[in-house]
């Protein structure tokens, strides 16, 4: 006849299973001490190109591990680890904790960090950069991560030269031949404005001219823009050497960075006729236009 079971064994072996259930939790919080997190703060505006921009970071950790970084048994840092190929992230910042200020459980900090920007990061474009939190203990570590984005203001950064000086006949054109250099982190409009120019003479600038932003670690991107000059007639002609100014405008954000540059244009009056400078498709129609006009006039 087969034996049975008693009732009570079988109590007595779920209290032991139930008891041990009720020990895992407590079980489990103890083996987690380094316990942590990490929030960031947004930038404060967009980052500017060429300096380091700078946030805070708000980090948790246990009341046990912030004693231990308290009495230097560990070390607790935050940095800036990924993000776009125009940050650079700064040294680490090595975080102090007061484990004084233990709620029960966590230790809250706020610790500095920071990015360095490229002058040639890309303006009005946001990108996401991470951070990272790293707790390390003689026998093991600990990291938490966050992100948040950073988006480069426009910097206004380019060359404007001159050639010259150039040579004009009476009641001829010649052609004036003004290279900018754009040095900004985006695609820029330059406009050419003249200035103090002489009665009776004409000057005529090209159109706004976009030209590209500067590559990264790049040296800026040139362009030619070319200004049309005319003398008045042979009655009217200045003798000897002429000054004037043009203003090369970039018109992206007038208040940011370098507004405008003024270029001295130095023109030297001729008796004699003096060759244009050969030109080919719509800047040889545009002046010869130009001279027609001139000529019904």
């Amino acid at each position: 006849m087969a034996a049975r079971v008693g009732f009570r064994p079988v109590q007595r072996l779920l209290a032991c299973l139930l008891a041990l259930l009720a020990l895992l939790p407590a079980a489990t919080a103890q083996s987690n001490p380094h316990e942590m997190r990490i929030t960031l703060d947004t930038f404060r505006g967009q980052v500017t190109p060429g300096e380091r921009a700078v946030t805070n970071a708000t980090i948790e950790i246990t009341c046990s591990a912030a004693a231990m970084v308290s009495s230097g048994q560990a070390r607790l840092q935050v940095a800036f680890f990924a993000g776009p190929p125009w940050a650079t992230p700064a040294a680490p910042t090595s975080v102090r904790v007061d484990p004084n200020a233990c709620d029960g459980k966590f230790v809250r900090v706020r610790a500095p960090l920071g990015l360095d920007v490229a002058r040639e990061a890309p303006a009005f474009v946001a990108e996401t950069v991470k951070a990272r939190a790293t707790l390390t203990t003689p026998t093991a570590s600990a990291k938490a991560e966050a992100e948040t984005v950073a988006a480069p203001h426009w910097r206004g950064d380019f060359d404007a030269v001159v050639d010259g000086p150039i040579e004009v006949a009476p009641g001829g054109q010649s052609i004036l031949v003004v290279r900018v250099t754009n040095r900004a982190n985006a695609v820029t409009e330059y406009t050419l404005e003249p200035e103090h120019v002489p009665e009776g003479w004409s000057v005529v600038p090209p159109a706004p001219r976009d030209i590209p932003a500067a590559a990264l670690g790049g040296s800026g991107i040139t362009d030619e823009l070319r200004v049309t000059i005319g003398s008045p007639g042979s009655g009217g002609a200045l003798k000897g050497d002429l000054r004037f100014v043009i203003r090369a405008v970039p018109s992206v954000d007038p208040t940011a960075g370098e507004v405008s540059k003024p270029l001295v244009v130095e023109v030297k009056t001729t008796s004699k006729a003096v060759p244009t400078m050969a030109l080919a498709g719509p800047a040889a129609a545009a002046l010869a236009a130009a001279l027609a006009a001139r000529r019904r006039a």
